[in-house]
């Protein structure tokens, strides 16, 4: 019944219609680009646990020259000493992906979650370490897929929900 009402159909393919088959293939391409960082990001959620010291902890501020104008960003800086196998380690990762807080009330929404997170991680504080069982060098104190990993990839689908959309209808 299908394959009679389809018969004889022609499909035109608009100037608009090109550039959303264009933007729903950069869709695709940025979550396949993406999918080497998820995997990198999500491996840390299955790495050993051990427990840790805090001995370095502050927010920094990195300023942007880059373009127009300047840039400035909040970011938490912890180090930490771990153990493992009677080995001591020290590192400065948080996690594996980019650290950037989305502040969803601009520049002091991202200062104060970076400070609330910070604010967590005092020097001398016993802390949650989760390490890399074939590198034990290799640790971070926040497992699993970055806050900027998770925004790119609910981007990327955001792309493909819209132009599937606009394909279809």
């Amino acid at each position: 019944m299908c394959r009679g009402a389809l018969q004889g159909a022609t499909v035109s393919l608009t100037p608009l219609n090109y550039v959303t088959l264009i933007l729903y293939l950069v869709g695709i391409g940025w979550l396949l680009s993406l999918y080497p960082q998820c995997k990198r990001e999500w491996r840390t959620r299955r790495w050993k646990l051990t427990t840790g010291k805090v001995i370095h902890s502050e927010l920094q501020e990195f300023v942007s020259t880059a373009g127009e104008g300047t840039d400035s960003e909040i970011i938490p800086r912890i180090v930490y000493e771990y153990s493992v196998s009677g080995e001591k380690f020290f590192s400065g990762r948080i996690t594996k992906g980019s650290l950037h807080w989305y502040g969803i009330f601009g520049a002091k929404s991202e200062t104060y979650a970076a400070r609330r997170f910070i604010d967590q991680y005092s020097i001398g504080d016993e802390i949650d370490v989760w390490y890399n069982p074939r590198n034990p060098e290799d640790a971070v104190l926040v497992p699993g897929l970055s806050q900027d990993t998770i925004a790119k990839v609910v981007a990327g689908i955001g792309f493909l929900v819209v132009f599937t959309l606009e394909i279809l209808g």
